[in-house]
C-alpha cells in the first residue's frame, strides 16, 4: 500500500511543484524576453552599420572640404602675393615713366643744343642789339652772378631763347634779359 505523505511532506511536494512550475515559467518568459533582446541588438547593429557608413561619407566629405579650404587659403596667399607684386610693378612703372620723361626733356634739351651748335658752326645765328648797357648773367635769372657788362648798341648773337622767351643766352657765356635786346637789322640797311 501505498504510504501516505504527511502533511509536511505534502506541502514540500506543493511548493516544489510550485517552485518548479515558476522556474519553468521564469525560464520561458526570460527565452521570450530574449528573443526580444536579440531583435533589438540585430536593430542596434544595423543602425550602427547605417551610422558608421554615414560617419565614414561624412569624413569624406570633410576631407574635400579641407583640402578645398587649404587650396583657397594657398590661392588666397598666392592673391595677396601676386597683389604685392603688382603693387610693386606700378611703382616701378611709375619710376621707368619718369625717367622717360626724364630722359625725353633731356633729349630735347640736347636736340636744341645741337640745333644752337648747328647754327653757330654755320655762322647763321641771329644777332640782337642791346638798347642799354646791360650785364650777362651766368643763369637765366636776376639773381644769378653777373659775368659782363655790354655797352649800348652793341651787337651780340642769341644762340638759345629759354625760360619761355624772357632770357636770351648770349655769345656762349652767359644770358641777357629779353627787353635788353632788339633783333639787329640784315647787313646791308
Amino acid at each position: 500500500m501505498p504510504r501516505r505523505l504527511s502533511f509536511t511532506q505534502r506541502l514540500y511536494a506543493t511548493l516544489l511543484g510550485v517552485v518548479a512550475v515558476g522556474g519553468w515559467a521564469l525560464a520561458l518568459t526570460s527565452m521570450a524576453n530574449n528573443g526580444g533582446l536579440k531583435e533589438q541588438l540585430n536593430a542596434a547593429e544595423a543602425e550602427l552599420s547605417t551610422t558608421q557608413d554615414r560617419l565614414e561619407s561624412i569624413s569624406l566629405e570633410f576631407k574635400s572640404v579641407n583640402a578645398s579650404l587649404r587650396k583657397l587659403t594657398s590661392t588666397a596667399g598666392d592673391y595677396d602675393q601676386l597683389s604685392s607684386e603688382l603693387r610693386s610693378s606700378k611703382a616701378e612703372l611709375a619710376t621707368v615713366r619718369r625717367q622717360i620723361t626724364d630722359a625725353q626733356q633731356s633729349l630735347d634739351d640736347l636736340k636744341t643744343q645741337a640745333a644752337t651748335q648747328t647754327t653757330l658752326i654755320a655762322g647763321d645765328a641771329p644777332r640782337y642789339l642791346t638798347t642799354t648797357r646791360a650785364r650777362v648773367r651766368a643763369a637765366p635769372t636776376t639773381n644769378s652772378a653777373a659775368v659782363a657788362i655790354v655797352p649800348e648798341g652793341q651787337t651780340i648773337e642769341v644762340l638759345e631763347i629759354v625760360e619761355d622767351g624772357k632770357w636770351y643766352k648770349v655769345g656762349g657765356v652767359g644770358y641777357m634779359f629779353h627787353e635788353l635786346l632788339v633783333p639787329s637789322p640784315p647787313d646791308g640797311q
